[in-house]
């Protein structure tokens, strides 16, 4: 009822549709522009830490087993050293 009141006495025209459209378009592309200097590279950074992080840990693990290969063979060569000098 207050709505209807308020549209009879304050009836909108296309030219404010068409403001405040334009107002909303504007004030969104000006805060991108605003936040793509600092939130995006914000965001950019924290997505390559996490990139680098989970490459350390892929490399971390990779080192183990490797390192767990080589003292395997390590062994391996021993015990057929000592196998031969039997």
């Amino acid at each position: 009822m207050i709505l209807n009141n308020l549209k009879k006495t304050f009836p909108r025209s296309k030219t404010y549709y068409i403001t405040s459209l334009s107002l909303l378009v504007g004030s969104i592309f000006l805060m991108d522009k605003f936040l793509s200097g600092s939130y995006y590279d914000y965001l950019q950074y924290h997505k390559n830490k996490k990139i680098e992080k989970n490459n350390a840990i892929e490399d971390l693990a990779r080192d183990r087993i490797r390192k767990r290969k080589e003292e395997e063979e390590k062994l391996r060569k021993e015990q057929e050293q000592q196998q031969n000098k039997k």
